[in-house]
């Protein structure tokens, strides 16, 4: 049986579909603690199977970045994909929390204002989301 995230058939499959300006891509972040690793991996995997087009991050097992708790990451360059991943994470999320967010430059905006979760929300240290951002902007 085909789903409807995996069918390539479907009427959006011949549609060109491009981000609207500014956005470039997504990221998806599926965070866990230590008792949802197991979790975590199965969810990993099952989107490695369904989206294999879709590059995914190793799983952090402490937390990385402005990220308070260990994830992975899926990146979503291709806004066709949007349609089929996130919506797929909004059923199979499970009970782990997952940031989806785009990325149009500007760290801050794009991890908080602009952001959508799936779950619970989890701390981000927008601070250095911040420090990032400046440092990213004089190195331009």
């Amino acid at each position: 049986m085909t789903s409807f995230f995996t069918d390539n058939t479907s009427p959006l499959a011949s549609v060109a579909v491009s981000w609207p300006a500014p956005i470039h891509s997504y990221d998806v972040h599926v965070y866990y603690d230590l008792s949802q690793y197991e979790e975590a991996q199965q969810l990993k995997a099952k989107a490695q199977e369904l989206f294999p087009n879709l590059p995914q991050s190793r799983m952090w097992e402490r937390p990385i970045g402005p990220h308070s708790k260990p994830m992975w990451e899926l990146d979503i360059h291709q806004a066709v994909d949007f349609a089929r991943v996130v919506p797929w994470f909004a059923v199979n999320h499970g009970n782990l929390s997952v940031l989806v967010h785009p990325n149009t430059g500007d760290m801050v905006k794009d991890h908080t204002e602009n952001a959508m979760w799936i779950g619970e929300r989890v701390e981000l240290d927008v601070a250095m989301l911040a420090r990032a951002q400046a440092a990213h902007q004089i190195k331009k």
